[in-house]
């Protein structure tokens, strides 16, 4: 039996048939309507495939044996099909690699800020005993230790997440220094790839300038120690970061808006707008800065709230939880007042650069394979879409659209942590 019809009605010669691993039998026109022969080919009703069509960026899957759920790799009908699902899955799997690293690494440095903030009272205590700048550098280098052991697992991550990095981008090259080998130069122009996914190399150079910021925040507690012997030393290595570092920091900050930007990615762009204005507050109030810089510092610094405002009524579902901490920078740009970053609002961003602000959370791939949660509640809201595509996620009565699947490993690795 082919697809409800017997052999003795099948002619062969206008109907040819496949014959697969698992020993299954189906003509091969419905067999192409399963492993949707379209997507690669252009299609005749009449002459069958015609020639090679130009495959979009939607993610494809390994078609199965309708019988019996087999695979379909190694049949040569479908090699260029099969070929595009298995590197996609590869692509799946990276993307999914990412998510849990990045998950694991704002966790690790939710623990490290936690466990600084903690601790920081016996540092300041033992800073005030000692009597030579030796000791307490070295006291000081044991205090930041947790931190710049971040920073290296944090280089690693972003490394990993860049666009040379991704396996789509190194087929790509491969492919170009294959063909180039025979072939003139030029012809790449006609080579489509999909676009690199810049959104975890963005969130982690988010934890970057979350990592700076934090330094910033340790140091200036420093200045506030009022000791004799150990003044001039405080006053050398919190005087070049809170001057030459933080301009530099709110320079980096403008580098990795430009990829936020770029890649469309309105939560992490609010992050980094917010980071660089809690930079820009610092810099503000710093005395030793000189007029021209403050000043200049406060008016930028007002200018991303502006921006982020503007963000904030352009996506109001996933940004509106940002709305607190733009007041607290907003009075901090003022001349009366200075409130100081709080444990829980830089957990919050931490949670945020998550998309768990509110914990609870079950997470999702769009079709386009980008992470996305949703809350307690386990359902989309109607018309809700990708916050980093725009696919629509969300359908009628608050179900997922045909193409969301669960990130299954992403929840049970939250779940566990």
């Amino acid at each position: 039996m082919i697809l409800f019809e017997t052999f003795e009605h099948i002619d062969l010669d206008m109907q040819p048939v496949l014959i697969l691993k698992c020993g299954h039998i189906f003509t091969a026109e419905s067999l192409d309507q399963i492993a949707r022969m379209d997507f690669a080919y252009k299609v005749d009703n009449q002459l069958g495939a015609t020639s090679l069509k130009y495959m979009d960026s939607t993610f494809q899957r390994l078609q199965n044996c309708p019988s019996c759920r087999g695979s379909l790799v190694g049949v040569k009908r479908y090699g260029r099909i099969n070929n595009r699902a298995i590197t996609d899955g590869i692509h799946r799997k990276y993307y999914e690699d990412l998510a849990l690293g990045f998950v694991s690494l704002s966790k690790n440095f939710e623990k490290v800020v936690q466990d600084m903030e903690t601790n920081s009272i016996r540092f300041h205590v033992q800073l005030r005993a000692l009597r030579t700048v030796e000791k307490a550098r070295s006291l000081l280098e044991r205090h930041l230790l947790p931190l710049v052991r971040f920073q290296k697992s944090l280089e690693k991550y972003i490394h990993s997440a860049i666009e040379e990095s991704q396996p789509q981008q190194k087929l790509y090259q491969a492919c170009i220094s294959f063909i180039l080998q025979d072939s003139e130069d030029g012809f790449t122009e006609y080579i489509e790839v999909r676009p690199p996914d810049l959104k975890f190399a963005v969130q982690g150079k988010c934890l970057r300038l979350q990592a700076y910021l934090t330094t910033a925040l340790e140091l200036l507690k420093m200045k506030n120690l009022n000791h004799l012997i150990l003044e001039p030393w405080i006053a050398e290595i919190t005087g070049e970061f809170l001057c030459n570092g933080l301009e530099a920091s709110a320079e980096y900050a403008d580098h990795v808006l430009q990829e936020a930007q770029k890649g469309k990615l309105p939560r992490p762009e609010v992050l980094i707008r917010l980071t660089k204005a809690r930079l820009l507050v610092l810099l503000f109030r710093n005395k030793s800065a000189s007029f021209e810089t403050r000043s200049a510092a406060r008016i930028e610094g007002k200018r991303e709230l502006v921006h982020i405002a503007s963000r904030i009524e352009e996506y109001p579902g996933i940004l509106q939880i940002f709305t607190d901490q733009i007041e607290q920078v907003e009075r901090s740009l003022s001349d009366e007042f200075y409130e100081q970053v709080s444990m829980s609002e830089r957990l919050e961003i931490l949670q945020a650069m998550r998309g768990d602000p509110h914990g609870g959370v079950s997470w999702y791939f769009c079709e386009n394979q980008h992470p996305f949660s949703i809350g307690e509640c386990g359902r989309p809201m109607e018309m809700a879409t990708c916050p980093e595509c725009g696919a629509q996620v969300g359908g009628l009565s608050h179900h997922m659209v045909a193409g969301v699947t669960e990130a299954a490993e992403l929840n049970t690795f939250i779940a566990g942590q």
